[in-house]
C-alpha cells in the first residue's frame, strides 16, 4: 500500500513575474524548513494539483506546486512565449525567488519531461529527480495517446 499524506491549504502563495508578461502562481505546503521539492504538473494546459502533496511527508518536505505558463492560476492564459526553454527558465526564476540552492525536481506526464530536461541543464541545483506517468514525446508515446490503441482508443 502506498503512503498517502494529508493534503491541506497552502502555507504560502507566491506570484512571480517570469518575463514576457507571464506571472506564475506558486503554492508552498509542508514544512518551511523541509527539503525543498518542486512538482511539475502534466499538460500542457493543466495546472497545479494539491493532490500531489499526498506523495510527501509534510513534516519533512517543503512542497512547492506551481501552475506553468498559461495554465491554472498563472496569467495570462496564453501559449505565446510558452516553450520548453521558457518553462525551464521559469523553474530557475522560482528557485532564485524562493532562495533555494538545491531541490528535488518531480514531474508527471509532460511535467516529467520538463523536470528531466531541467535537471539535465541545471544539475548543480538538483539533489534528486522523481518522475511518474512519464511522457517523453517519443513516437511510441504519441501513438499510444493518439492512435487506435492505448488511450487513443477510448
Amino acid at each position: 500500500m502506498a503512503l498517502s499524506y494529508p493534503v491541506s491549504a497552502p502555507r504560502k502563495t507566491h506570484h512571480v513575474l517570469v518575463g514576457q508578461g507571464h506571472q506564475l502562481e506558486i503554492e508552498e505546503h509542508g514544512s518551511g524548513d523541509g527539503l525543498p521539492v518542486i512538482v511539475c504538473h502534466g499538460g500542457p494546459g493543466g495546472g497545479l494539483s494539491r493532490f500531489e502533496c499526498a506523495h510527501f511527508n509534510p513534516e519533512h518536505y517543503r512542497i512547492l506546486l506551481f501552475s506553468q505558463r498559461g495554465c491554472g492560476n498563472s496569467t495570462p492564459h496564453s501559449c505565446e512565449h510558452n516553450t520548453l526553454e521558457h518553462l525551464i527558465g521559469d523553474l530557475e526564476c522560482i528557485r532564485r525567488h524562493l532562495g533555494i540552492g538545491r531541490w528535488v525536481v518531480c514531474g508527471e506526464s509532460f511535467g516529467a519531461t520538463l523536470a528531466m530536461v531541467y535537471a539535465l541543464q541545471h544539475r548543480e541545483h538538483v539533489s534528486a529527480l522523481m518522475l511518474w506517468a512519464s511522457f517523453f514525446a517519443s513516437q511510441q508515446d504519441y501513438d499510444w495517446c493518439l492512435g487506435k490503441s492505448g488511450a487513443g482508443a477510448q
